[in-house]
């Protein structure tokens, strides 16, 4: 407490002087709305700071007085910028408060009353109403912005927009090594459940709880047998079912290498091992790694060798294997190095999400997304929000079903406006990643499957508007838009 100091030195040093004792004391009172911490402390500084002042100001020393009149100056305007601030601050909160209330209210009201549309189809025009939501949204959005970056900077408004799901990949089942067999090898299983470096002799990792001795009886062994017998009996047929007729014999197979890296046939991992037989009764063995790019090229499923078209039951099955390795976490890529790089991991993603729209009923290449520019991105993410906010002509309760939680901070499918994001200065590569994040939300978000079609079908109502290859392909779907 400088001010408090300050008048106690003057009033020794005057005491010294003159011999007299002199008392003085000095009261400060602040009032102030919710005051907290900091507004404490500014009334705590000038009180003390008051009481040197009167102190100096009784012992009649001019410049003790002068230095503790200037204490008591600063302390107050400290603590008058500190109410204002206090103030201001409440007022902003309210008013962020009441506006959006308000938004709320306007936006239920044109949801419950259906007299003010005009309808199109599915979709329907902007009316008077609509206007005046969409307007109090941007201002509101802008302004929150705003005061949000400046007091918790800018990294953290696009935090939930750079919200980049973890890709899940298998990692090795085998231990690290035999000087650490308490740890499990962190590399991605490349083969089966092993990576390119265990495969081969594979000592499979058990955690420490689960290696726990325990009483084995004859019972449990002879039961285990059972169990045992049951299950090779089984699994071949098994095999047959899921992964085709040449699964348990591959010479079977009328091919003798693979289409995609021209190995032999033998060489493919059993994991993604896959087998038809057409109508000539001629069995086919694939990686069905190749099969899934070749159905992520937005075309009906041929046979690379006879170019016949592949059946509906056998696409089925391979989408079901597909469903069943990526549930497992395998990987639908060719490793070449030793883990999965940066650039993998990010066409493993598209991958996914353009396979996920094929099961859906919906033929789709993975090329249409990649190929965007900067310009088509940037349109892609608009037509998606007006399509979401306004176009279809969605009620809270049919986008709840398509997008559970979308009311929520954290599960908002677009968390910020496109003229907002249009003002930042984003590369191509964070608008790939905010598209493919809000592609995946609409498709996976439900776990009803109807629901899912309908998020596909809104996703490629965007996506015909900037890719002439999908507008080709659904010419359809581009007149409906438009």
């Amino acid at each position: 407490m400088v001010a408090g100091a300050a008048g106690t030195a003057a009033v020794s040093a005057t005491g010294a002087e003159t011999g007299a004792t002199t008392t003085g004391a000095g009261a400060g009172v602040v009032v102030a709305a919710e005051a907290e911490g900091e507004a404490l402390r500014a009334t705590t500084f000038l009180v003390s700071a008051a009481t040197g002042a009167g102190a100096g100001a009784a012992t009649g020393s001019g410049a003790a007085a002068l230095v503790a009149f200037l204490a008591v100056l600063a302390g107050a305007v400290e603590l008058i910028i500190l109410v204002v601030g206090v103030f201001c601050i409440l007022t902003l909160r309210t008013t962020l408060f009441c506006v959006g209330l308000a938004v709320n209210f306007l936006e239920n009201v044109r949801s419950n009353s259906g007299s003010f549309r005009e309808t199109t189809f599915f979709f329907e025009k902007i009316g008077f109403h609509d206007r005046i939501v969409l307007f109090m949204r941007n201002i509101c959005s802008k302004f929150f912005f705003l005061v949000y970056s400046v007091f918790s900077g800018k990294d953290s408004v696009e935090k939930g927009m750079e919200g980049d799901a973890e890709l899940s990949v298998r990692i090795c089942a085998n231990i690290k090594s035999k000087r650490h067999p308490d740890r499990q090898c962190e590399q991605a299983a490349s083969h089966g459940d092993f990576c390119f470096r265990h495969w081969k002799r594979p000592h499979r990792y058990v955690p420490l709880q689960e290696s726990i001795p325990k009483r084995i009886t004859r019972q449990s062994v002879k039961e285990a047998s059972r169990i045992l017998k049951w299950w090779r009996q089984v699994y071949p047929l098994h095999k047959f079912h899921t992964q085709g007729p040449a699964t348990n014999d591959v010479s079977l197979a009328h091919n003798e290498t693979e289409v995609y890296s021209m190995d032999s046939v033998k060489d493919i991992p059993k994991l993604y091992f896959f087998s038809y037989s057409d109508a000539n009764k001629n069995i086919w063995a694939f990686d069905i790694r190749s099969l899934s790019h070749l159905m992520a090229s937005g075309r009906p499923l041929n046979n690379p060798y006879t170019r016949d078209l592949i059946d509906e039951a056998t696409t089925q099955k391979i989408r079901d294997r597909i469903t069943w390795l990526r549930n497992k976490k395998y990987p639908l890529l060719y490793l070449e190095n030793k883990t999965l790089t940066p650039e993998q991991h990010w066409n493993q993603r598209v991958l996914d999400t353009f396979m996920k729209m094929e099961s859906l009923g919906y033929l789709s290449a993975s090329s249409w997304f990649e190929q965007l520019s900067l310009r088509e991105n940037k349109f892609f993410y608009k037509q998606l929000f007006e399509l979401w906010t306004f176009r279809l002509g969605l009620n809270s309760q049919e986008k709840e079903s398509i997008v559970p939680r979308h009311t929520k901070h954290d599960g908002k499918l677009f968390k910020q406006t496109p003229e907002m994001l249009f003002s930042r200065n984003h590369d191509l590569q964070w608008w790939k990643k905010t598209n493919l994040n809000t592609m995946n939300t609409l498709l996976t978000r439900s776990e009803d499957k109807t629901k899912q079609s309908l998020g596909a079908l809104y996703v490629l109502m965007a996506l015909v508007q900037v890719s002439d290859d999908a507008a080709e392909a659904y010419p359809w779907i581009l007149e409906t838009v438009q």
